[in-house]
């Protein structure tokens, strides 16, 4: 009975996270596994944030730039720990596409994680993004 009453409640609440009008609440998982670093002349912005999503602008002066694809991480600070999220969707993938960065050394990425993790509650996040082999960060609020 346990198993059944979690089989439906997952399949409700993914359910609802594509149903116009229902929103669903991100849902915290395990500590992050990600390192950020700070990269030489490559930043990142946040604009036009919401708690379903937001603009990330990179802006990458290096001579020789990072490519930079769809994949990013999300996370939540509690204490002095980031955690992810568990992903409303199983399986899910990101496009292996590659970005590189305009004339004037910027990438810009218009986010949704909604479907992805739902709806931020109010707190400090993070979104991580790849470059080369490592992880950058920039930090946002909600509420």
């Amino acid at each position: 009975k346990t198993g059944l009453t979690s089989c439906l409640a997952t399949l409700l609440l993914r359910m609802a996270a594509f149903m116009p009008g229902c929103t669903v609440e991100a849902q915290k998982s395990e500590k992050s596994p990600y390192e950020a670093t700070e990269l030489e002349n490559v930043s990142m912005q946040l604009t036009e944030i919401t708690p379903t999503g937001a603009v990330l602008t990179i802006t990458d002066k290096n001579e020789s730039p990072f490519v930079y694809g769809e994949w990013f991480a999300l996370e939540k600070k509690e204490g002095r720990e980031w955690f992810g999220f568990h992903p409303l969707i199983e399986n899910y993938s990101f496009f292996d596409l590659g970005y590189r960065p305009n004339q004037n050394g910027k990438v810009i990425i218009e986010m949704d994680w909604e479907k992805l993790y739902g709806k931020l509650p109010k707190g400090s996040y993070r979104v991580l993004k790849e470059a080369g082999l490592q992880y950058i960060a920039v930090g946002f609020t909600i509420g």
